[in-house]
């Protein structure tokens, strides 16, 4: 990443995938639609971040690529500006927003 470089965040919770399921083939759908999804985002130079605590069941995916975000938006991007402890900036559905987003267009 260079300096000017915005970084995307989206986390993946793998608790969820098959909360839904009532059939070992709904599981099955559940996990090939996830694995489909990691897929297309790993072919598209998004990564795991260094230290994410895939251990607690949550998958920090990172990538500068705002294309991705944008053809990805469902997964929830947003970034950090600034301080780390500040609340992160979250991306908005396109064609969709809030005060946030009519304040900082």
């Amino acid at each position: 990443m260079t300096e000017n470089e915005r970084e995307y965040e989206t986390t993946r919770r793998m608790k969820w995938i098959c909360s839904n399921a009532k059939s070992i083939q709904d599981m099955i759908e559940a996990l090939s639609d996830e694995v489909e999804l990691l897929t297309q985002l790993r072919d598209r130079g998004v990564v795991l971040m260094d230290g994410c605590a895939t251990e607690d069941d949550y998958a920090t995916l990172v990538t500068t690529d705002e294309s991705v975000v944008i053809d990805f938006e469902d997964c929830g991007w947003g970034y950090w500006e600034g301080d780390p402890e500040d609340q992160m900036n979250f991306i908005g559905y396109t064609g969709i927003s809030g005060a946030f987003e009519d304040n900082n267009a």
